[in-house]
């Protein structure tokens, strides 16, 4: 039996009554283009897991903007179509030097995530 690729996949389902979440950091690990992904997804994604990855095959969780994706541009695209689902912050703050240090980690964090959803296109 031949794999079926993400793209069949997704198609397959869109008939259906099925929502998506996209986990940032898997999709820097798979190397794949999550801005597409959303595109391709529209309202059935319900759910984001918002960090960064450098493309390392590591489950990386980043501080968003600090590695390769295009989050921002992707939490742009969700602000301007209207996006109602969940937004995570999933960082890694294992390697903060301290409390202080994870809590700035994470205040970047979530400042990160409100500028960019914030700029919806007038």
């Amino acid at each position: 039996m031949k794999p079926i690729s993400r793209r069949s996949l997704i198609a397959s389902l869109a008939a259906l009554a099925v929502a998506f979440g996209l986990l940032l950091p898997t999709a820097a690990s798979a190397q794949s283009d999550p801005l597409a992904m959303v595109r391709r997804l529209g309202p059935r994604l319900r759910h984001l897991h918002l960090a960064d990855g450098s493309g390392s095959p590591k489950d990386e969780h980043l501080i968003p903007g600090r590695g390769n994706q295009p989050a921002g541009a992707l939490l742009e695209h969700l602000a301007t179509t209207g996006f109602t689902g969940h937004i995570v912050v999933e960082v890694n703050t294992r390697k903060a030097g301290g409390r202080e240090q994870r809590e700035a980690d994470l205040a970047e964090a979530l400042a990160f995530a409100r500028l960019n959803f914030a700029r919806v296109a007038p």
